[in-house]
């Protein structure tokens, strides 16, 4: 069981304030899961191995001591307001103010100016201490999260060793070398509850923050307060005035329309901007719907999508596709043989128009491995269009 997948399986997702409290629960040393310090001392030396070197003696219990210089000055705090801009996480550590800004969905990067107001409130507020932005995102590529960071470069350009960005699976690498330590008798030892939770927790960010998918034909009938009403996906396209469209499960729920589901549903609009992974900017949510039309002809909509797809989904647009795209796969190919059916009918995966490494697959490989496993047969009735 993965109660952060059960949780993000509800109508309204898991949110990124959550993932700050579950991360700022973790890097709390006082807190009661167990770990002390240890996890704590592995994302500073991921993120900054020269504030590692000072704070070493400092970071760890002191059950007796005589020297007060090595006693260590901690707090933390979640959404902590700073020149009008919150912080998602910020901890003090002795001289040093370490400032997480979290993003578990890239879409949610549209504030350009919100690192920069960041900084120089720290700079302002603590003159006297040294300040590291740490901007944590699910894709440091993508051209939403580069806008963001390159903001405070722009503006700052000095800053360069008081910033950096890094990717949620650095979270999840911590996770693995904790109980790495703890099976080698390297750390104090953690309870078989929380190694259940950090192993959840991980899998969770290394599938996207992704619920449990499912297959429905409820529709809701609940409208955003946000939202104009509904329209028909051709009058969509004739709208110019609509900025986002409402799509139940977003991208993945989109994907698993056929040809005649977008002709025959409507959709919710705005001429507002929503961030939420159910609303889609109207280009791609008529770029990727254009694309179900035409039986998958051009999908090169997929640079612009980020999210996780189901494997039926994804064998459905291989099949379909003449297009060479790539599947992320922790692992790659052998990974994917080795896995049994029953996990591959959970799995979400990435999508992508380039092979960034050995563990993305071409789309040929994956409808191969897939029905040798006899996944065309386990879907009797696929999602053809």
């Amino acid at each position: 069981m993965n109660i952060f997948k059960v949780i993000a399986s509800s109508k309204k997702g898991f949110f990124e304030e959550q993932a700050s409290v579950v991360l700022a629960w973790l890097l709390n040393p006082y807190m009661d899961h167990g770990l002390g310090f240890s996890f704590l001392r592995e994302f500073i030396a991921e993120i900054a191995p020269e504030i590692l070197n000072d704070l070493d003696k400092s970071l760890q219990y002191i059950l007796r001591s005589e020297k007060n210089s090595e006693k260590l000055s901690f707090s933390s705090d979640i959404e902590y307001n700073v020149n009008g801009s919150f912080i998602d996480i910020i901890l003090l550590i002795n001289n040093y103010i370490i400032s997480i800004e979290n993003k578990i969905n890239v879409n949610s990067a549209t504030d350009e100016n919100q690192l920069v107001l960041q900084y120089e409130g720290l700079k302002q507020k603590f003159n006297d201490k040294k300040i590291l932005i740490i901007f944590l995102v699910p894709d440091e590529l993508h051209p939403n999260i580069i806008k963001e960071y390159k903001a405070l470069e722009t503006k700052y350009p000095d800053c360069g060793k008081e910033r950096k960005i890094i990717n949620w699976n650095i979270i999840s690498k911590i996770i693995m070398k904790i109980i790495e330590q703890d099976s080698k008798c390297e750390i104090d030892p953690i309870d078989d509850f929380l190694k259940h939770m950090l192993k959840a927790f991980s899998i969770f960010v290394q599938d996207n923050f992704s619920g449990y998918y499912f297959d429905s034909d409820k529709t809701y009938g609940s409208m955003n307060p946000l939202s104009e009403g509904r329209k028909y996906f051709k009058e969509i396209k004739m709208d110019n005035g609509i900025k986002f469209v409402g799509v139940s499960y977003g991208i993945v729920g989109l994907l698993t329309l056929s040809k005649e589901d977008l002709d025959k549903k409507t959709f919710q609009f705005t001429s507002e901007t929503i961030v939420n992974r159910n609303w889609l900017k109207k280009d791609l949510f008529i770029e990727i719907g254009c694309s179900i039309e035409n039986k998958f002809k051009n999908i090169d909509w997929i640079k612009d999508v980020s999210s996780r797809i189901p494997y039926n989904v994804i064998y459905n647009i291989a099949k379909n596709t003449e297009k060479v795209f790539y599947i992320g796969i922790k692992g790659g190919r052998a990974s994917l043989e080795n896995m049994s059916i029953e996990k591959i009918l959970n799995r979400q995966w990435g999508i992508s128009l380039e092979k960034a490494s050995n563990q993305w697959i071409e789309k040929n490989e994956y409808i191969n491995i897939l029905n040798k496993k006899g996944i065309d047969k386990i879907l009797a009735e696929p999602l053809d269009n």
